[in-house]
């Protein structure tokens, strides 16, 4: 949201309110039978219990809502987020099962529908298409947007990102830069022309089996929805490390030095 309204909170909510209003008024004035609400903040929002009941207010008693969300182990979250937390911050993302268990806390209040996310499986490779298909939602009509895509860069580029940002914008947390771009498109288009030279990032086995291990909430998911979220990572449970004792993502993933060497003559010479 920063790009859009900076770090003005209060012009955040006058702005959302006009968005909801919106959404509202357009549901009712074309008698849509179907609303999507789609966010990734979503089920980071601490009082989601709350979320649900104003969407109950604004749509009226009658309204059936549903929550859908899709998992993904913790240990390939944490790689996702720490990509994207790279384009815009040298700090690597704090890990919480509190979204995990903000589903626990929902479950009581609203009909749950959970998926394990799976990039393979989806339909036509795209997420929306997938979620169309399996809600019988009619895509004819819809219009396809063009979209910025999500990059994912090897675990040199990761490397290589933190770095750049740690040295050139270390006071810049969580706000994209132009040249922050530049370099992350130049590493991309590396990667493209070379397949197979770069690391696929990967998190440590004595991390993943950390974030990996089994728990509570895990086990609430497995009866209650049928899904397994825990892995073993041949790891003993004495030698696991919790990812929020490092610092740097050369810690956290294997990666080819010789490979880093190249990727960094590459893009910055």
């Amino acid at each position: 949201m920063m790009r859009f309204v900076g770090t003005d909170i209060r012009e955040a909510r006058r702005r959302g309110r006009i968005y909801w209003r919106s959404v509202v008024e357009e549901a009712a004035m074309h008698d849509v039978g179907t609303v999507i609400i789609s966010s990734e903040f979503i089920w980071g929002l601490r009082h989601l219990p709350k979320f649900y009941e104003n969407l109950q207010t604004a749509f009226g008693s009658e309204a059936a809502i549903e929550l859908v969300a899709y998992l993904r182990t913790p240990s390939q979250h944490y790689i996702s987020a720490a990509q994207q937390k790279l384009k815009m911050d040298h700090r690597l993302p704090i890990f919480r099962y509190s979204r995990l268990k903000r589903l626990k806390e929902v479950s009581d209040i609203a009909p749950l529908k959970l998926g394990k996310f799976s990039r393979d499986a989806l339909h036509e490779g795209d997420i929306l298409s997938y979620f169309c298909l399996r809600y019988n939602i009619k895509t004819a009509n819809l219009r396809h947007r063009k979209k910025e895509a999500n990059t994912t860069i090897s675990a040199e580029g990761m490397i290589l990102l933190q770095t750049y940002r740690r040295r050139n914008h270390s006071e810049r947390g969580d706000m994209p830069t132009d040249d922050t771009n530049r370099l992350l498109n130049a590493i991309a288009r590396e990667e493209a022309a070379n397949p197979g030279i770069y690391t696929r990032p990967k998190l440590r086995p004595e991390f993943a089996q950390y974030l990996d291990r089994d728990c509570q909430t895990f086990a609430w998911l497995r009866k209650a929805h049928g899904i397994d979220l825990h892995q073993d990572h041949g790891v003993a449970e004495g030698m696991m490390r919790d990812v929020a004792e490092a610092e740097d993502v050369s810690e956290l993933v294997g990666f080819d030095p010789d490979a880093l060497h190249r990727l960094r003559q590459a893009v910055l010479s």
